[in-house]
């Protein structure tokens, strides 16, 4: 035992911990009766795949500051992705009132999911507490930042599947086993969000799916982008390429045969609005001309498609918005700026609304205490949930205008409209903003004042999902769908597989910033295909053995193929901003499997464990049977 009673430590609800056993959580999803749909199936395949630890490996490592004042109160400066989280969890360890804590914000140089938590922070805090009056800075060394902060769970998936001789699937039953580490960390909500999913995006009427989070003596395993998600779609859509196979089917046709659309119904009993997934997949295949077959020898193309859910369930974000008496406009947000450009994009939501230029607008970074409440900067959240916010506290700024506006022309409020940044009358008159504030607020140096809008978003999310069978009405504010496909040439001497093509199609909901989804989808692209081919920390006895960026291999430009494809599949969610939905994270997801299909195909080898590197492809090709 890792831990002696893992019930007795306080933990979240979602956290189900076993006593007396090192599973630090589990979860459960039953729908239907998968042994009777076995029964009745054509084919039934046993498989189970494997993945390593993987590290964020962001540019910057983890850094803060911390100073305690003399009248006791703490401010942090830190990049952490949840602002107002660090505050609670400070004054939560130190029994303190949280109006003692400030945690100001600093533009964060990478973090993909590992600059959340307390890490540099907490020691930077315990320092100063003893520094009397004096500022301390913690950095760490990328040696600490591979032993002592957070990497990709380890996961071993067992899963058997039943299908009928046309290529429906009738059941699936799925273990999934999550190596934590010592620490719970974050584990158990990773396994339970990716474990829901671990029957990939189709429509099945018979599933069981138990997810056991388990502590070991191993580095603590924690949120990464993607948050389980690469994991899994590398076991269910590795499993869709060997069932088309053994059933003699196009992967393809195979995938759109089952896929979900909007008139299904998901294995955990939602009804989903907003499902790209079929389109997707076409556009993928489109563009990678996956009618035809690869030139050359020992070429292949493969073909991959996931599912995600935004983390959910974790409060309220608020959003103010201030016009100023010179028509500028701030946005007090805090929603950090991790590199995804979310001030950009929240700058064109405001600049739609208001029709106020972009260059007129400033977004202000997280101060917590200044800047309203925001859960964190998580599962692709930022630009549905702050966007949606900044839209409502910009449409509150609207309402007051109108108001202002009534009382100036002495019309009724239901008469005036608000187009094009101004005020209308039904006689035609129009008011701007900043004339609208002087005429409200005069005085004898031309009157001053500014008109402030508020907002608050929660999404009206279900009451989570039922511990013993997993179904739940509405678990996520919304669902992300992707597809990828990818051309390989593999070198049968060296066992070395070189990238020639890859497409990645993603359901954005709607496209807000057309270059921002680009950069997204790329970025999550070079860090599947290193997550895919290349990274894997070496961990034996619980002792790191490649904590450097020396001995941890990631992909450079010249391991990119020089052909990427970026395409956007538009499916409005009507809760989004002008129908927007996430998609930093989802482009990561289906690469290894897409990779590994692709090699498949090129070879006929079947690796069943990330990542693919040239010495498991190698040793693969060579136990091949020789072809007579």
């Amino acid at each position: 035992l890792v831990h002696a009673d893992p019930t007795a430590y306080p933990h979240a609800e979602s956290c189900l911990p076993v006593p007396c056993s090192n599973i630090c959580s589990q979860f459960k999803l039953r729908k239907g009766d998968v042994d009777k749909a076995f029964n009745e199936a054509s084919l039934i395949l046993e498989d189970t795949y494997t993945s390593s630890w993987n590290q964020h490996c962001a540019m910057e490592p983890h850094v803060a500051m911390a100073l305690f004042d003399p009248s006791g109160k703490i401010t942090v400066w830190t990049g952490n992705d949840g602002p107002h989280r660090c505050l609670r969890e400070i004054a939560s360890a130190m029994g303190i009132p949280f109006s003692n804590v400030r945690v100001v914000s600093t533009f964060q140089g990478g973090g993909f999911g590992g600059k959340g938590g307390l890490r540099a922070e907490a020691i930077a805090v315990a320092l100063a507490s003893k520094a009397g009056n004096r500022p301390v800075k913690v950095t760490f060394s990328r040696e600490e930042v591979f032993t002592s902060t957070l990497l990709r769970h380890p996961v071993r998936i067992y899963s058997k599947v039943g299908v009928a001789k046309d290529g429906k699937i009738l059941a699936k039953k799925i273990q999934l086993f999550w190596n934590t580490g010592a620490y719970a960390e974050k584990g158990p909500l990773v396994c339970r969000n990716a474990s829901m999913t671990s029957a990939g995006p189709y429509a099945i009427p018979n599933v069981w799916i138990d997810g056991y989070c388990i502590y070991t003596n191993n580095p603590i395993s924690g949120p990464m982008r993607g948050f389980g998600v690469p994991q899994t779609a590398f076991a269910y859509e590795s499993q869709m390429d060997e069932i088309a196979h053994r059933l003699k089917m196009d992967p393809l046709e195979l995938r759109l045969k089952n896929a979900m659309d909007e008139t299904t119904e998901a294995i955990w009993g939602e009804r989903i609005t907003s499902i790209g997934l079929k389109e997707c997949l076409k556009r993928a295949a489109e563009e990678i001309n996956w009618a035809e077959a690869s030139k050359g020898s020992n070429r292949g193309k493969g073909i991959a498609c996931m599912q995600k859910f935004t983390t959910t369930g974790q409060g309220a974000t608020s959003a103010i918005v201030r016009c100023n008496l010179d028509g500028s406009l701030e946005i007090l947000s805090s929603t950090m700026e991790v590199g995804q450009g979310a001030m950009t994009v929240l700058s064109q939501i405001a600049s739609e609304v208001l029709n106020i230029p972009m260059e007129k607008i400033r977004v202000s970074m997280a101060d917590t205490d200044y800047t309203p409440f925001d859960a964190s900067t998580t599962g692709s959240r930022s630009t549905f949930h702050m966007g949606k916010a900044v839209l409502l506290a910009c449409q509150d700024i609207q309402r007051q205008a109108i108001l202002i506006a009534s009382d100036v022309f002495d019309v009724p409020e239901e008469l005036l409209k608000f187009q094009e940044g101004k005020v209308v009358t039904p006689f035609g008159e129009k008011i701007g903003l900043v004339e609208l504030i002087k005429r409200s607020y005069p005085g004898s140096f031309g009157g001053g004042g500014d008109l402030v809008g508020r907002a608050t978003f929660h999404t009206k999310t279900g009451t989570g999902t039922d511990p013993e069978t997993g179904q739940g009405k509405r678990p996520a504010a919304f669902w992300m769908y992707g597809a990828q496909a990818v051309e390989v040439e593999v070198d049968t001497e060296t066992g070395r597989v070189k990238i020639l093509k890859f497409v990645t199609a993603h359901d954005v909901g709607k496209v807000i910033n057309p270059m921002n989804c680009e950069q997204q989808m790329e970025g999550a692209l070079a860090m599947g295909i290193g997550n895919a081919l290349m990274e894997t920390v070496e961990i034996r006895k619980g002792k790191t053995f490649n904590s450097s960026l020396e001995s941890y291999k990631i992909p450079t430009s010249l391991d990119l193929p020089r052909d990427i494809r970026t395409l956007f599949v538009e499916k409005p969610h009507p809760e989004g901003p002008f129908g927007a939905k996430g998609m930093a994270e989802p482009a990561i997801a289906p690469t290894a499997a897409a990779i590994a299909n692709a090699v498949f195909s090129a070879t006929g080898v079947r690796i069943k464990d990330t990542p693919l590197t040239p010495d498991k492809v190698y040793s693969a090709l060579k136990m091949q049977p020789e072809k007579k």
